[in-house]
């Protein structure tokens, strides 16, 4: 039914195509990286598998995800006047420009970093603190600011100590297996 189904598409044929399980293999993290033959039918043949992964990892795959480029300030934090989804950001490298635009098919959003972040700054420029308000926002910041590191030491702790147990379970699951 699946491949009736999606067969008819180029993606979805390449990620058939891709996937171990189509070609009668299992890979799961608790096998660690070993994949293995699996009782179930065949939709392709291993080594259409094989030739498919092979010409797959000859070519460039695309780009790179950066969440922390520095360029880029208002990425997913600025809204698409239109459908007010999260703006994207990205580099014309020929030209060596920032540029936000929207995802939404249709819309084709696209605004220069400076030009953006310029009316973004005018914006906050209409906002001010009255100077007798700053010592006690200071203050309040770093209460804040306090608070919220001692909540995720917390965290921390009660993850580590999380993943004490499950790695215990992960080891009897793996004895028991042997």
């Amino acid at each position: 039914m699946f491949a009736q189904k999606h067969i008819n598409f180029k993606q979805h044929l390449s990620e058939i195509c891709k996937n171990p399980f189509y070609a009668g293999l299992l890979s799961h993290k608790l096998l660690e990286g070993k994949i293995i033959e699996g009782k179930h039918e065949k939709f392709i043949t291993p080594e259409i598998f094989r030739k498919v992964n092979e010409m797959q990892s000859k070519y460039f795959h695309g780009f790179t995800w950066n969440m922390d480029n520095q360029k880029l300030l208002l990425k997913l934090f600025y809204m698409c006047d239109k459908c007010k989804t999260a703006l994207r950001g990205y580099i014309i490298r020929a030209k060596g420009l920032h540029y936000y635009k929207c995802n939404t098919i249709g819309y084709g959003c696209n605004i220069r970093a400076t030009v953006l972040e310029g009316k973004f700054e005018q914006e906050l420029r209409k906002y001010s603190i009255p100077q007798e308000f700053v010592e006690m926002l200071k203050y309040q910041l770093t209460a804040t600011f306090n608070q919220l590191i001692d909540e995720k030491e917390e965290r921390d702790v009660n993850l580590g100590k999380e993943y004490l147990i499950k790695s215990r379970k992960l080891k009897r699951c793996k004895n028991d297996l042997r």
